[in-house]
């Protein structure tokens, strides 16, 4: 029965009844998937680039903008070079059609507009800034609650109180800004990259009498698995790379006098690695990078090149034997720092375990794939130890058939070029056929001068 017939017969209407809980709240996530919400942008990118445009045609005449323009214009109010916000009248006119009659749904899409474009070098973000932190009560939450415990929209104070904020919390960063009510664009925008600038201020000072920032930095510079620097590199390429070297800075610098917990270390060079390259033959970033960040850097990638060298040949088939694997390692590490460096130069099966890892490595051809070599510098001695093999080779500073430093990083190196000339091998015959050990460390001693204690390399 229509519902004019229902009306004319005076038939009482049907009772409605409403949809379970559950029932409405897959219908909402569904119409905001498809039609977008107050928080996010309903137009399409290109649909904002061609509001963006006619704005510019209007020569950012707020009078001019049309109705339907208006309810998008906080959208697109950063967006591009020489944005609408940065045309002070435009800006102004368009903040006081917010508060005549005060529009709180297009002021809180401004206030994710201005946290996701955050920049403190643009007049406009100072000014919105100031504007949004007079108005936050009548944001509503979580704006007003930001704002009055974290000084939110102050530009020197805000990203700094944030990072402090994070810094003393437990859990992730994602539970931590979900707690707040921080997501969407603004969790992935400029404020967030001031944030982590600020954060890494403040670890430098830190660190090394509380090593657990280092994971708290870390996990703050990730945005779904995304490295934020990077992910800001397009929209706010300077300040994306000043704080990309402020991190690394951050995470370095604490550890010139004294070392980092082994977990520490390890979880910052598998970092550092992942998101900056190998410092030993990457130029990009470590050359801009405050010394001795780049020496701190070497000198733990050539213990983690020895550490995983080692473990390698533990566990490849025809490798070293996991007892004579451990010989090996403690006696590169009873050297320390005398290592001046360390390089893996691997057949393919094996560099592609190192790429995975982003450790650098030389490419090893004409061998099994499963084959790779350790090339040693200590004190202008070239040592090589070769998986498949129990000797270890040594060269020294004048023979011109050495290896060349990072060999293979450029061109492929054949096992030749890793075996041939050396002025020395362990598998040399000795009357007293005593232990390798023994033998190499003698020829290192009358050569360099250096001395270790034999209950140490044979501990």
């Amino acid at each position: 029965m229509s519902l004019r017939a229902s009306l004319a017969s005076g038939a009482a209407p049907r009772g409605f009844a409403a949809p379970a809980a559950e029932r409405l709240a897959g219908v909402a996530r569904s119409l905001v998937e498809r039609y977008g919400s107050s928080e996010a942008p309903r137009r399409s990118p290109r649909q904002l680039d061609d509001l963006l445009q006619r704005l510019r045609a209007l020569r950012f005449d707020w009078n001019r903008v049309t109705a339907a323009d208006r309810l998008d214009v906080a959208w697109v109010l950063w967006r591009g070079p020489q944005p609408p916000a940065e045309h002070p009248d435009f800006l102004r006119g368009f903040l006081d059609w917010l508060e005549t009659p005060w529009r709180r749904v297009q002021a809180r899409r401004m206030a994710i507009s201005w946290a996701a474009a955050f920049d403190p070098d643009l007049d406009s973000i100072r000014g919105v800034g100031d504007w949004l932190a007079a108005r936050a009560d009548e944001l509503a939450a979580p704006w007003s609650d930001l704002a009055a415990t974290l000084d939110f929209f102050s530009v020197e104070r805000g990203p700094a109180a944030l990072a402090e904020a994070f810094l003393a919390a437990d859990g992730s960063a994602r539970d931590f800004l979900a707690r707040l009510g921080i997501g969407g664009r603004t969790a992935a925008g400029g404020l967030l990259l001031a944030t982590l600038g600020a954060a890494a201020e403040l670890v430098e000072t830190r660190l090394a009498t509380a090593p657990r920032l280092a994971g708290r930095l870390v996990d703050l510079s990730l945005h779904r698995q995304e490295f934020r620097p990077a992910a800001m590199e397009q929209a706010m390429p300077r300040r994306a790379t000043a704080i990309r070297q402020r991190i690394a800075e951050a995470l370095l610098l604490p550890w010139e006098r004294t070392a980092p917990p082994s977990e520490v270390m390890g979880q910052i060079t598998a970092y550092l690695l992942r998101h900056y390259g190998d410092a030993r033959v990457q130029e990009p970033i470590w050359k801009d990078l405050r010394p001795p960040c780049r020496s701190i850097m070497h000198r733990w990638l050539t213990a983690s090149t020895i550490a995983t060298f080692f473990r390698l040949s533990a566990q490849v088939d025809g490798g070293d034997d996991p007892k004579f694997a451990q010989d090996g390692l403690r006696f590169c590490r009873s050297y320390g720092d005398h290592v001046d460096d360390a390089w893996i130069v691997a057949g393919s099966k094996i560099a592609a375990v190192l790429s995975e890892s982003k450790l650098g490595h030389g490419r090893l051809v004409g061998c099994r794939p499963d084959q790779f070599v350790l090339v040693l510098g200590l004190r202008g001695l070239t040592i090589a130890k070769p998986s498949h093999e129990a000797a270890w080779r040594v060269w020294l500073p004048l023979n011109h058939l050495a290896p060349e430093p990072y060999c293979g990083a450029s061109q492929p190196c054949f096992p030749t070029a890793l075996t041939n000339g050396a002025d020395f091998s362990s598998s040399y015959s000795r009357k007293d056929d005593g232990a390798w050990q023994d033998r190499l460390h003698d020829f290192i001693k009358a050569r360099t001068g250096l001395t270790v204690s034999r209950d140490v390399y044979l501990a």
